[in-house]
This record gives C-alpha cells, structure tokens and sequence, in this order.
C-alpha cells in the first residue's frame, strides 16, 4: 500500500461525509420550514373560506369574492406549495438512504436489501 496517498483520500472521506450531514440537515430544515409555510397557506384560505360562507349572499356581501378567492388561492399557492413541500421530504429520504447505503457494512447482506423485499419459503432461485 502507497502510503502517500493515505492522507489525502482520509480526508477526502472526512470531507464528503460532512457534505453528506450538511445536505441531510439542509434537507431537513428546508422540508420542516416548507410544512410550516404550507400549513399557514392553507390554514388561511381555509379561514377564508369559512368567513366568505358565513357572511351570506347579501348584495353588499363579500362573501362570495371570499369563497372565490380562497378557491383560486389553493389553485394557485396551495397546490404548490404541497408539492414542493413534499418534493422536499421525499429528497430528505432519499438522502437519508443513500448516506446509511454509503455507511453500511460491504459484507451485510440486510444493508443492501430494500426494506419491500422478503425471503419467499422454497429453494433458492
């Protein structure tokens, strides 16, 4: 074995598990503030949605704009927001998936083993 190239791979190794905790914790605050904001969004259109159906359908009511804009405020902010906010969980996962792949033991035969496959009863294929 070179010893002189051990150094710098030791700290290449250090370094890309740190780029790995960093993305993790990234992931994870982006995901957590993006579940805050959604349920903010949502729990106004839907406060807004209840005031325009109490205030009624009178000629000077501004019920019905209530209702539609809280309609069109779902369409518009809700929705995306419920995807990005679970575009973000999903990236979380899968970063927390590949770094416990990348850290696993080589020779465990359950870390490479995707947690939807089982051992089915007979002989090996």
């Amino acid at each position: 074995m070179n010893t002189a190239t051990f150094p710098g791979r030791f700290w290449d190794a250090i370094q890309r598990a740190w780029q790995s905790v960093l993305l993790n914790i990234t992931l994870l605050v982006l995901a957590v503030l993006a579940s805050a904001a959604t349920l903010l969004i949502l729990g106004f259109l839907i406060n807004l949605f209840i005031q325009g159906h109490l205030m009624g359908n009178g000629p000077t009511s501004l019920g019905g704009l209530a209702v539609f804009l809280s309609l069109v405020g779902y369409y518009i902010v809700g929705i995306p927001a419920l995807l990005i906010c679970t575009l973000l969980w999903l990236a979380y996962r899968a970063s927390r998936a590949a770094r416990a792949r990348a850290h696993a033991r080589p020779n465990d035969p359950q870390a490479r083993r995707s947690k939807f496959s089982y051992d089915l009863p007979g002989p090996p294929l």
